[in-house]
């Protein structure tokens, strides 16, 4: 049996970080791409942890490295207001609801916000 290290896995992850940016493309404000790129740039020089980095001994990664990360598509079509309910909390002002890090004003319950609150994306 061949042992395959999560180092080897970084192809999957950059045809995934190569999708999301042709997604973005002019979706978000140009110093978030930039540190975005330099981080994954500096993910690909080091790769995952291993349990020889002091700080990681007892963590193995490797299940996390096979793990095919996809965007997703359309995630709030997914989602129906019931399937919310379990998070609500009683007395709320508001409820921001994220589907894959943006704002869905149609999960979100917006009508309570306190005077001068604006909700927006960083774009």
């Amino acid at each position: 049996m061949q042992v395959v290290t999560a180092t080897e896995y970084l192809g999957s992850y950059l045809e995934s970080f190569a999708d999301f940016e042709r997604h973005a493309a002019g979706r978000e404000p140009g110093w978030m791409q930039s540190l975005r790129r330099n981080a994954f740039a500096r993910f690909c020089e080091v790769g995952f942890p291993t349990t020889h980095d002091e700080d990681w001994r007892f963590t193995n990664v490797s299940e996390i490295a096979r793990t095919p990360f996809r965007l997703a598509r359309d995630g709030a079509a997914a989602l129906s207001p019931s399937d919310l309910r379990q998070w609500r909390v009683a007395g709320e002002a508001c409820l921001l609801v994220f589907v894959n890090g943006h704002l869905s004003r149609e999960l979100s319950t917006l009508d309570n916000l306190p005077r001068g609150v604006t909700v927006a994306g960083l774009a």
